[in-house]
C-alpha cells in the first residue's frame, strides 16, 4: 500500500515540474525574445491627396404648383354644359372643356354688332364719296381751296369715329360671345368645383379651383446660408432628392433672391425642376454650390481626434499632429483645410488618446480612400 502511494506522488511531482511546450509555442517569438521590448505602435493610415472641393449646402425645398387660380365666369347665364370629367381631382389638358354657358344671347349680341359695323361702313364710304365729289366740283369754278364744311369733311370725320366704335363693338360682342366657353388655360389639376350642370351664373362667380400640373420648387433661405452661396450658383445645375434620399433630380434657377423678407427676414428662390417625378406638396433636400476650396483633405471622421486634430504619418515614418479646419462634412467623412503645402499625407484612422508628436512608427496603408 505504501509502495502504490510512493509511486502515485512522483508521477503527479513528474507532470508538474514538466515544461508546457503547448504554451510556448502559441507566444509570438517577437514578444518571446524579449520581455523587456516595448512593442512598436503600428497604426493603420489612409493615403490621401489634396484636391479641390466645391462646398454645397443642403438645404430644404417644398415642390409647389407653378399658378394657382380660381376660375370664373366672365358673362352671365346658365350652365348647359358640364363634362363629366371636370371632377375634383381630374387632370385636365390645355384648351379641353370645363363648362359651357348659354351663348344664344351673346350668339345673337355678335349679329347686331356685324350689322351696326356694316351700316357705319357704307355710311364712311358714302361720306368719302361726297368729299371726293366735292373736290372735283369746286376745283372746276374756284381757283382757291374751299373750307372744310364745303367739302363735308367734318361729316366724313363724325362717320370715321362712328365706324371705329362699330368696329369695337363687335370685338366686345364676340368676346363675350367666346367667353360662354370656358376652357383650361394650361394644363391643369382640378380641385374643387362649385357649380352643377344647369345651374345660372353671374359674371364674377367662382366655378373651379384649379392649379397647373407643372411644379417648381420653392427654397428659403436665411442671409447667412445666402451669404455663402457661391458667386456663379444660378448657373449651375442644382441637384435635389427626396427626404428619403432614392429619388434624385436636378433642377435651375429660375427667379428669386432679390429681397429679404421683412416677416421671415429670408430669401426665397425658386427653381425649375427638369423633370415633375416629385408629386405637389413633396419636400426635396436641395444641394446648393457654396464657396470652394483649392486644396482639401477628405477624411474619415474617425481619424478626428477628440482635441479636434488629426495625426499623420511622415515619410520618414514619425507622428505628425495637424489642427483640422473643417471645411464641409460629408456622409462620415470631413473635408478639412491643407495642413501643409504637401500633396499627399498619410493620414491615421483610429488615432490613440496619447500620441506622442516626432515618435517613430511602423505604419500599415490601408487601402481605399474611404475606408474606415
Amino acid at each position: 500500500m505504501a509502495l502504490s502511494l510512493l509511486v502515485v506522488s512522483l508521477l503527479f511531482i513528474g507532470d508538474e515540474i514538466e515544461p508546457n511546450t503547448a504554451s510556448s509555442e502559441a507566444i509570438p517569438s517577437e514578444v518571446m525574445s524579449s520581455a523587456s521590448t516595448t512593442l512598436a505602435y503600428r497604426p493603420s493610415v489612409l493615403e490621401v491627396e489634396t484636391r479641390p472641393h466645391q462646398k454645397r449646402l443642403c438645404v430644404k425645398g417644398l415642390l409647389v404648383p407653378k399658378h394657382s387660380l380660381n376660375i370664373r365666369a366672365r358673362v352671365a347665364g346658365q350652365v348647359l354644359e358640364l363634362p363629366e370629367y371636370a371632377l375634383e381631382g381630374a387632370m385636365i389638358s390645355r384648351g379641353q372643356l370645363l363648362a359651357k354657358i348659354d351663348d344664344r344671347e351673346y350668339r345673337r349680341d355678335v349679329l347686331e354688332a356685324r350689322s351696326q359695323l356694316m351700316q357705319a361702313q357704307l355710311n364712311h364710304g358714302e361720306d368719302v364719296d361726297k368729299v371726293r365729289i366735292k373736290r372735283d366740283e369746286w376745283k372746276s369754278v374756284a381757283t382757291k381751296r374751299p373750307g372744310d364744311r364745303a367739302l363735308n369733311i367734318p361729316q366724313t370725320k363724325a362717320s370715321n369715329l362712328r365706324l371705329q366704335s362699330a368696329e369695337n363693338g363687335l370685338a366686345v360682342a364676340e368676346r363675350r360671345f367666346s367667353d360662354t366657353r370656358i376652357d383650361a388655360p394650361y394644363d391643369l389639376l382640378l380641385v374643387k368645383r362649385f357649380i352643377e350642370n344647369g345651374q345660372r351664373v353671374e359674371a364674377g362667380t367662382e366655378l373651379f379651383e384649379a392649379r397647373s400640373v407643372e411644379n417648381h420648387i420653392v427654397v428659403e433661405l436665411t442671409e447667412q446660408q445666402f451669404s455663402q452661396l457661391a458667386e456663379d450658383w444660378k448657373q449651375q445645375t442644382l441637384g435635389y432628392e427626396d427626404l428619403s434620399g432614392t429619388r434624385r433630380s436636378h433642377a435651375v434657377f429660375r427667379s428669386g433672391g432679390h429681397y429679404l423678407d421683412a416677416k421671415s427676414r429670408k430669401y426665397r428662390v425658386y427653381l425649375e425642376p427638369e423633370s415633375q417625378s416629385h408629386a405637389s406638396g413633396s419636400y426635396v433636400y436641395i444641394n446648393l454650390p457654396a464657396g470652394s476650396f483649392e486644396t482639401s483633405l477628405t477624411v474619415p471622421e474617425s481619424s478626428l481626434s477628440r482635441d479636434g486634430h488629426i495625426w499623420s504619418v511622415s515619410p520618414d515614418n514619425r507622428l505628425q499632429k495637424h489642427k483640422a479646419t473643417i471645411l464641409d462634412t460629408l456622409q462620415k467623412r470631413f473635408v478639412i483645410a491643407a495642413p501643409s503645402s504637401n500633396t499627399h499625407f498619410r493620414i491615421i484612422r483610429y488615432p490613440l488618446a496619447r500620441l506622442t508628436e516626432g515618435e517613430k512608427v511602423e505604419a500599415a496603408t490601408v487601402q481605399g480612400a474611404n475606408a474606415g
